[in-house]
């Protein structure tokens, strides 16, 4: 086996040293960047959670929206029905109304 000599030491020493200083720094680095992250990754999870509420909103607002106009859909179904009769019924007056007065005219 080889005996490493002084000098060889204080070399390999200092590139422990070295060595050691680079992985802290990195390590430090490395914890910043997560900690980056994860204020990046709250904000989303906060963004999302915004938005799942707007989500439910608009859908419940679209519900409704749907509710009405299906109900407004049977009313103005219901009006027309209704329109028609009227209109049926106001031609069937004039109707008679021009035939009476034709036979009261004929019976003067």
């Amino acid at each position: 086996m080889k005996r490493v000599s002084g000098e060889e030491d204080s070399v390999i020493l200092a590139e422990i040293r070295k060595l050691r200083t680079e992985h802290t720094e990195a390590a430090n680095d490395n914890k910043e960047a997560l900690a980056r992250l994860d204020n990046v990754f709250k904000e989303m999870v906060e963004r999302t959670a915004l938005l799942e509420q707007r989500v439910v909103n608009a859908e419940e607002r679209l519900g409704d929206t749907e509710d009405r106009t299906a109900r407004l859909e049977r009313s103005v179904a219901f009006l027309l029905h209704q329109e028609a009769k009227l209109a049926a019924k106001c031609d069937d007056l004039e109707s008679r109304s021009r035939r009476n007065n034709t036979w009261h005219t004929r019976g003067l």
